[in-house]
C-alpha cells in the first residue's frame, strides 16, 4: 500500500464521528419538564468533557445550563477563593467585586461545574477518547453492529459515586497500575487543561515506545502543539500538518516498506520495533447486553513488540495484544467457538485477531500514536 493511501485512511479516520444524542440526568432537572436532547457529532479522538464544553455554537453546555439545578453559587464561590487565596484573603459579602474581564472570567470557571457522562447506567471516563469509549460500550446486535444510533448519552453535574467506589477499590478493573488507569477523579473533569496534559503525556509515552526518545515531542513548537490539540478536538487532520511531520520517523515503516532495497541495520531496526497499544477487553456482560461497566472491562497500556518471539518469529497480531489482558486470546487460538465469539475493533473499524499489528498501527493509530484495540463479545455462553 503507498504512503499516500495511508495517508488518505488516516485522514479519513482522524474525521471520524459519533453521532450522540445528550440527554440531561432526570434528577437534575430544574423545571417543570425535561429540556430537549441535544444532538451533535463528536470527533472519535475528543474527549467528552472537553466536546461538550467547547465555545463554538452549537454548545452543549450552553443548551442545557438553564435548566440545570444549581447549589447556592455564593457558598461554593467564596469557599473556593477562600482555599485558593486563604481565609484571610476570601472576599467580604459586603466588599463589590471588581468587574473586570479577568474578574469575570474567574467567575465563569468557578461556577462551570464540572460535568461527567453515563451510557446506559454506566459512567464513561473522561481521559479515553470518544471513539474507544463507543466501541467498548455500544451495545450490539448478536452480528457485532451496533444497535442503535445515535449514540444515548445522559450528562451529569452531581457528584459522581463511581470515582469514590473506584478510588475505594484502587482502580478495579485495571490490568494495571498506573497513572492512566488508576487515579481520583476518573469520570468528571474540570477543565480542558487537563484533557490536553494527558494527551501530550500519552504522545510522549507513544513516541518514546516507537522511537527511544520523546525529544521530537518536546522539541515541538507551540504553535504545532496548539494545532495539533486542536485537529483532536475538530477531527480536521490538515491542522495537524506541522506535527504530523515532525512526528514522522521510519520507525512508523511496515516491513513491506523496507523489505525492499533495505539495508541489513534497516531490518534489523525493524525487528525490534514495539508499537504502541492500549487494549480495552469486555470480558464481563455480553456486548449485546445492556447496563455494562468498567467492572466488565480490563484494559493496559503496553508497547508489544513486532516479532514477540524475537526477530525471524511470526509476527505479532491483535490477538497478541488482547491476550496482554485476556491470556484466553492466546491459549485458545484454534478455539473456533472462541474466535467466533469475539469481536475486535480499530477505530471503530472491525479487524481480524489475525491481522498484523504494525500494519494496524500504520493506518489506523490514533492522534496520541497509540494503536487502540478493542474487543468486545457476543452471544456468550454461559
Amino acid at each position: 500500500m503507498s504512503a499516500s493511501v495511508e495517508d488518505r485512511i488516516q485522514t479519513e479516520l482522524w474525521r471520524g464521528a459519533i453521532p450522540v444524542e445528550i440527554h440531561l440526568a432526570a434528577d437534575e432537572v430544574a423545571d417543570v419538564a425535561p429540556p430537549p436532547p441535544f444532538f451533535g457529532l463528536i470527533p472519535r479522538g475528543a474527549y467528552l468533557p472537553v466536546w461538550y464544553d467547547r465555545e463554538t455554537e452549537p454548545s452543549p453546555r450552553r443548551h442545557f445550563e438553564p435548566f440545570v439545578a444549581r447549589f447556592p453559587d455564593n457558598v461554593l464561590t467564596n469557599q473556593t477563593r477562600a482555599d485558593a487565596v486563604g481565609d484571610e484573603g476570601a472576599p467580604s459579602p459586603d466588599v463589590a467585586e471588581p468587574d473586570t474581564p479577568s474578574a469575570r472570567a474567574d467567575e465563569k470557571k468557578i461556577n462551570e461545574k464540572p460535568c461527567w457522562f453515563d451510557h446506559d447506567g454506566a459512567p464513561l471516563r473522561w481521559n479515553v477518547c470518544a471513539g474507544t469509549l463507543h466501541d467498548v460500550f455500544a451495545r450490539r446486535e448478536a452480528h457485532g453492529t451496533v444497535a442503535s444510533r445515535p449514540w444515548r448519552l445522559t450528562v451529569h453535574y452531581a457528584p459522581c459515586k463511581e470515582d469514590e467506589d473506584d478510588a475505594a477499590h484502587g482502580g478495579a478493573g485495571t490490568a494495571d497500575s498506573d497513572g492512566f488507569s488508576n487515579a481520583r477523579g476518573l469520570f468528571a473533569s474540570g477543565d480542558e487543561s487537563s484533557a490536553r496534559a494527558h494527551f501530550f503525556n500519552a504522545l510522549k509515552e507513544a513516541v518514546h515506545v516507537e522511537r527511544g526518545s520523546a525529544a521530537v515531542v518536546m522539541s515541538m513548537t507551540r504553535a504545532a502543539q496548539r494545532d495539533l490539540w486542536r485537529s483532536v478536538l475538530t477531527g480536521d487532520r490538515s491542522l495537524a500538518t506541522e506535527a504530523e511531520t515532525a512526528l514522522s520517523t521510519s520507525s512508523s515503516a511496515t516491513e513491506a516498506d523496507v523489505a525492499i532495497n533495505a539495508s541489513a541495520d534497516d531490518k534489523e531496526s525493524l525487528s525490534h520495533r514495539r508499537i504502541p497499544t492500549r487494549v480495552f477487553v469486555r470480558t464481563g456482560k455480553d456486548a449485546t447486553e445492556r447496563h455494562a461497566s468498567w467492572r466488565d472491562v480490563v484494559w493496559t497500556s503496553a508497547p508489544v513488540p513486532v516479532y514477540p518471539h524475537g526477530p525471524g518469529s511470526r509476527k505479532s497480531t491483535a490477538r497478541d495484544a488482547l491476550a496482554l489482558v485476556a491470556p484466553q486470546f492466546l491459549e485458545n487460538e484454534s478455539n473456533d467457538s472462541l474466535n467466533d465469539s469475539w469481536r475486535c475493533f480499530v477505530q471503530g473499524v472491525e479487524v481480524s485477531l489475525d491481522a498484523p499489528l504494525d500494519a494496524l498501527h500504520a493506518r489506523m493509530r490514533g492522534a496520541d500514536r497509540f494503536l487502540h484495540v478493542c474487543a468486545v463479545r457476543l452471544n456468550a455462553k454461559t
